[in-house]
C-alpha cells in the first residue's frame, strides 16, 4: 500500500496515528515511499469531499454506540468511493449485525466474540 488516509474527529486518536505514522516511518525508512495522510474530522464530511474510485479498502470503526452504519454506506456507495473490486469494512457491535446485514453489497459478517466485521 503507497497511500493511507487516517479520519478521526478525535485530537487524541489523531496525536495516536500521527505518532504511530512517524513510527513507521522511523523503524522501516517508509518516508518517501508512503503517503500517509492524517485528518482530524467527521468522517461524512471527509467523505462528502472524495472523489469517485478513491479508495481500495474504506475500514470504519466508529463507536458502537453511534448509529452512522447506514449514513456511512449510503455515503460511500451513493458517491461511488470505493474503486472496482474494493472493499468496505465497518467494526460493529454484535447487537448491529442485523442492521448491518439488510443494507445492500453486504457479503457477509464475521464475529470475534462480541465485535463484527461486515464486509
Amino acid at each position: 500500500c503507497r497511500d493511507m488516509t487516517a479520519v478521526d474527529i478525535s485530537r487524541r486518536c489523531v496525536q495516536f496515528i500521527t505518532g504511530m505514522r512517524q513510527k513507521l516511518i522511523q523503524d522501516n525508512g517508509v518516508s518517501g515511499s508512503v503517503q500517509f495522510n492524517v485528518h482530524r474530522e467527521d468522517a461524512l464530511s471527509f467523505l462528502q469531499r472524495c472523489t469517485p474510485d478513491s479508495y481500495d479498502l474504506i475500514f470504519a470503526d466508529p463507536p458502537y454506540e453511534t448509529n452512522i452504519l447506514s449514513a456511512l454506506h449510503h455515503r460511500i456507495f451513493s458517491r461511488e468511493l470505493l474503486k472496482s473490486g474494493g472493499w468496505f469494512i465497518f467494526e460493529h457491535h454484535i447487537t448491529m449485525k442485523q442492521e448491518a446485514a439488510a443494507l445492500h453489497g453486504w457479503k457477509e459478517t464475521r464475529k470475534y466474540g462480541h465485535v463484527c466485521f461486515s464486509i
